[in-house]
């Protein structure tokens, strides 16, 4: 038996016709595009990842890899560009790009090509080589002038470019502030193109003579800031005792895709964002300002941000304006709310839900009476998503909803788990009722209406804000505020301190802030965003006050 079996095996293996033309392709194949037979029988593979590198300065390296089940070669090269594998076989390779010039074009395309002839391209993005010059940016936002409030950020729509003025009043009153200083940008993100750039001025010849009075201090876009300077200097002194100079920006965000209803976030984005960094004082402190153009709702925290112990899943897109109404006192159709020009401005009150005649009302957030169609027992029962609550009670306008913590047709615990709110806003939130002052700064925002207008003392009645507000008695009445912040990518989102009526009339009004939620903490009680100057957090309420409301679009990626 063993002996037949070995000579089995030396027996010459007879190949059909069929099978010796098969390999005859091949191995003809194989000779012409660096296949293997191997190859010719299973499904090719050819993937390149990521297809977008960016570049801020010279020498800077990026990575990208080819997973390929064929040879494979990098064709139409850039120059500018070092690249240390140019060609690959079937495996998995690394290809590190080297950035040699700074005088590249800001944007180019490299190629990889399988030997199938299929290409798959590699974008290389270079952004502002004069901009980025410090690589380690704070991981803080840093340590704010000593007896003032700061300005903490600005912000622009997508189509402006006009004048910002950051003005910290009377720094002189405190020797800890005194001496030189100096602003810098120090970060623009990947949407900033080459030509786009935030300029700095410490030029006030053209200021608008009502600025910072009662008077008309005129629509910031027609005071464009010229020149090209990304860092500017002065000194605090007897002679100069503010800290003041003018922000702009060169060109429109035209990218933003911020009314679809599916924007296209892997292209185009509603907003791009920067950062200043502000020296001054004996001895030298720093300290951030936040920047941001564009006023689509955006993702502050991210779902791909890390979080602890959990995904980010439901994070959500929240627009920077808080809802307002044209008419108040009187009720709105559904989804009947608008939202305010500017980012600072209170908007109106709203209840959380009520019936009858009384629903959805929206009340006016600088009159301190007790409006007339006041009713904090027309309070609707349930839960948001109970009946038709969701949808006879909904404010925000089409594409918009009121943010959860939770479950909204049930009792919510305030878990972290499933709170679009606490994900959105926090970078290591925490549950149920709490208060944190992390990835957040409280001061002023220049939004082009309230750094352009006299500060003043809130009205209303409880602790009010003291040189907070400005437009006190009318319906564009803005404010101090809180700026949340994602140190990963440095986006920003500002919630004035609106002040709340409790009784219906004015509360804290520029001390702190209030806004619904559509979550219950039970069918009384709902959970509620309570921004203080000690604390930033969720809590609940009763039903029959009037709060704010910040919309978050329906649609998510």
């Amino acid at each position: 038996m063993i002996k037949s079996t070995l000579n089995a095996a030396r027996r010459p293996v007879v190949i059909s016709s069929v099978a010796r033309n098969l390999m005859l392709f091949c191995l003809l194949l194989s000779a012409f595009t660096g296949c293997d037979c191997l190859d010719c029988n299973q499904k090719s593979t050819f993937e390149v990842v990521p297809n977008l590198l960016l570049f801020e300065n010279e020498g800077q390296q990026r990575t990208f890899t080819v997973t390929s089940s064929m040879n494979w070669r990098l064709v139409d090269m850039p120059a500018g560009y070092h690249f240390d594998v140019m060609v690959g076989k079937p495996g998995i390779t690394m290809v590190t790009v080297k950035l040699t010039d700074t005088d590249v074009e800001e944007s180019v395309t490299l190629w990889a090509q399988a030997s199938s002839g299929i290409k798959k391209p590699v974008k290389l993005l270079f952004t502002a080589p004069n901009v980025v010059e410090n690589t380690t940016i704070p991981i803080e936002p840093g340590l704010f002038p000593t007896g003032i409030t700061p300005y903490v950020g600005a912000f622009w729509k997508a189509d402006e470019t006009g004048e910002r003025i950051i003005r910290f009043y009377n720094m002189n009153a405190h020797p800890a502030n005194q001496g030189a200083w100096s602003v810098s940008v120090i970060y623009l993100d990947p949407r900033w193109e080459k030509e786009d750039r935030v300029i700095l001025s410490t030029n006030l010849s053209g200021l608008n003579a009502n600025v910072w009075s009662s008077g008309d201090p005129g629509n910031a876009e027609d005071y464009p800031v010229t020149g090209s300077a990304i860092t500017i200097k002065g000194k605090i002194d007897a002679e100069t005792p503010d800290l003041i100079f003018r922000i702009g920006i060169k060109r429109p965000f035209t990218a933003p895709v911020y009314d679809s209803e599916e924007p296209d976030f892997d292209n185009t984005f509603p907003a791009r964002y920067a950062l200043l960094e502000i020296i001054y004082g004996t001895p030298a402190k720093k300290c951030l300002l936040f920047l941001r153009q564009g006023e689509g709702a955006d993702y502050l925290m991210r779902p791909w941000d890390v979080m602890e112990g959990e995904a980010r899943s439901a994070a959500g897109r929240i627009s920077p304006y808080n809802l307002t109404a044209t008419t108040f006192n009187t009720t709105l159709a559904k989804r009947g709310g608008i939202f305010t020009p500017f980012p600072t401005q209170a908007g109106a009150f709203f209840q959380w839900g009520a019936t009858g005649t009384f629903m959805r009302y929206a009340f006016d957030a600088y009159n301190t009476n007790v409006p007339i169609t006041w009713n904090p027992w027309a309070v609707a029962p349930n839960f948001w998503a109970s009946g038709t609550n969701a949808d006879d009670h909904e404010t925000c306008p089409e594409h918009y909803r009121r943010i959860t913590d939770g479950p909204v047709n049930a009792a919510s615990s305030g878990a972290v788990s499933g709170s679009e709110i606490r994900q959105s806003l926090w970078a290591n939130p925490k549950p149920e009722v709490s208060f944190d002052l992390s990835n957040s700064v409280i001061g002023y925002y220049a939004d082009g209406f309230f750094d352009r207008r006299e500060i003043v003392d809130a009205s209303g009645g409880g602790t009010k804000g003291v040189k907070s507000t400005v437009s006190p008695t009318n319906k564009d009445i803005a404010h101090v505020g809180v700026l949340f912040y994602n140190m990963n990518n440095f986006a920003s989102l500002f919630f004035p301190y609106n002040g709340w009526r409790a009784d219906g009339s004015l509360d804290r009004s520029g001390a702190e802030g209030y806004y619904w939620l559509s979550s219950a903490y039970s069918a009384s009680s709902i959970w509620r965003l309570h921004l203080m100057p000690w604390g930033h957090g969720l809590n609940y309420s009763s039903k029959g006050g009037g709060f704010g409301i910040r919309c978050a679009r329906e649609t998510k990626i």
